[in-house]
């Protein structure tokens, strides 16, 4: 038996009523949520098959009640095709539900509650939310009840744990965005419940849809997540911060069939293993790379590693957003938002820094070279000098010859850009780097190395031993 929340003529006259408020604010934020949960029993003899039915009844009875009109709740025994699923809540990853209820136009959540046997005397409920329109599952929930009687209030506690508001998000400036919560307009019916509060968390996607609402692609958008920073009394006019590691990952333009949307996220107090991997097609693990994370709260930096051969290193469980920040060879490469606990692994494809650095390592040498080049340069030179005006030319020409002898510009050059071919990156951006390491090297080349001193220096010699030597008086 299916048990559904209010009435629908009741709804009718709520939505005509709406309708003529919504002419200030967005349809959006004035259409109810449609809510499907299903109450799965495990095979103990204790739970008669009857509980299924009375906790379904407890959830639309307190959806009326708590939820009021913002909620178009419907509950009933998980049916045959979704038990397999209902049974498995408590897996990191699930498998998507069947086509027949993905392709439900009128559905907003699937909401699964799965009731178990735990101990002799105690009882265990699974909870966990599957938004339609993004395509995600929340993150699982467990419950322990001692008391069999209370395992419908325990069920509907676990509904609200589980629910992840949806909202629609306008950018207000790279740093902040609006949120537009689904249903917002209509508050609970119980004030004191809050479903979005300050610090909550959502992640970002977009969904494009084809001509009939169905989803053709869904975008989750990576390295982006929203942390609110303000909610209204009304609970109406929502605030958040944005955190990126991408450029320009939000639009505040409305495309067409393109929805900008975010749901809200509840993560677990678990760690996250952050896997680092070339983007060239190798995709090879970055191994030695640094890790550096902070809270969105605190500027304060810890140092939590390198990562192993595999490229990998363990995020710490931790409340809220952290920024992770990517170091190698003293290059920053990246700056990575994310929530510890939302997903057991995260992969980031980041430039392979091995060629940069042993670029560097070139250059630094070729630099180190080049500067003990020019004092000894510098050095003959100004023995040359002295020579002449000693009269010592056979001596200053020698001086000369050793000058010579220390190259020329385009063999420096030459060995320059020989060095330069040597390392090649498959990494737009890193063979950038490169070729600005190398380019800047030689920038440092023309400004101080010039063959025509050496032209100048032969001709000051050889004026010098032209004119007549000086006749002594008498």
């Amino acid at each position: 038996m299916t048990f559904r929340s209010g009435r629908v003529a009741l709804l009718l006259l709520a939505w005509t009523w709406l309708s003529s408020l919504a002419a200030a604010q967005s349809v959006w934020e004035f259409t109810p949520y449609q809510i499907q949960a299903y109450v799965t029993l495990g095979s103990d003899p204790r739970l008669a098959p009857e509980l299924a039915e009375e906790v379904a009844r407890h959830l639309v009875t307190r959806t009326d009640t708590l939820i009021g009109p913002a909620w178009f709740l419907q509950a009933a025994p998980t049916p045959p095709e979704l038990r397999t699923l209902a049974l498995q809540l408590l897996e990191p990853t699930l498998p998507l539900p069947p086509d027949a209820w993905l392709h439900k136009l009128d559905l907003d959540k699937l909401v699964f509650i799965t009731i178990a046997a735990d101990e002799a005397s105690a009882y265990a409920i699974w909870a966990r939310e599957f938004d339609q329109r993004l395509r995600l599952w929340s993150t699982p929930r467990r419950f322990q009840v001692p008391q069999r009687e209370r395992l419908p209030a325990a069920a509907f506690q676990a509904l609200l744990e589980v629910f992840c508001p949806l909202a629609q998000v306008e950018l207000r400036s790279e740093k902040e965005a609006v949120l537009l919560l689904r249903a917002g307009a209509l508050p609970p019916r119980d004030r004191s419940l809050q479903l979005v509060r300050n610090g909550d968390i959502f992640q970002p996607a977009l969904r494009f849809n084809d001509r009939d609402g169905l989803p053709r692609k869904i975008t989750p958008i990576e390295w982006t997540l929203l942390t609110v920073s303000s909610v209204s009394e009304d609970g109406t006019d929502v605030t958040a911060a944005v955190h990126t590691g991408l450029r320009s990952p939000l639009s505040n333009r409305r495309r067409g069939r393109v929805e900008q949307l975010a749901l809200l996220v509840r993560p677990p107090l678990a760690p996250t293993q952050l896997l680092l991997r070339s983007r060239t097609q190798t995709h090879q693990p970055l191994a030695g790379y640094e890790i550096f994370a902070y809270g969105t709260d605190s500027k304060a930096t810890d140092l939590l590693g390198q990562t192993n051969r595999d490229g990998a290193i363990v995020i710490p469980p931790h409340p809220g957003v952290r920024i992770v920040i990517v170091k190698h060879g003293g290059e920053l490469l990246a700056k990575l938002p994310l929530v510890p606990g939302i997903q057991p692994r995260l992969a980031a494809y980041l430039p392979d820094d091995t060629e940069r650095l042993e670029a560097e390592g070139i250059v630094v040498g070729f630099q180190q070279a080049f500067i003990d080049l020019i004092a000894r340069r510098k050095l003959y030179i100004s023995r040359a000098r002295k020579a002449v005006d000693d009269g010592k030319f056979d001596e200053a020409r020698q001086h000369l010859e050793e000058l010579k002898k220390l190259g020329s510009y385009a063999e420096l050059t030459q060995t320059l850009r020989m060095a330069k071919q040597k390392v090649v990156s498959t990494d737009p951006r890193t063979q950038a780097k490169i070729n600005k390491l190398f380019s800047d090297t030689q920038k440092v080349v023309d400004k101080f190395f010039n063959d025509a001193e050496i032209e100048e220096l032969t001709l000051e010699i050889n004026r010098a031993a032209s004119q007549p030597a000086p006749t002594g008086g008498g």
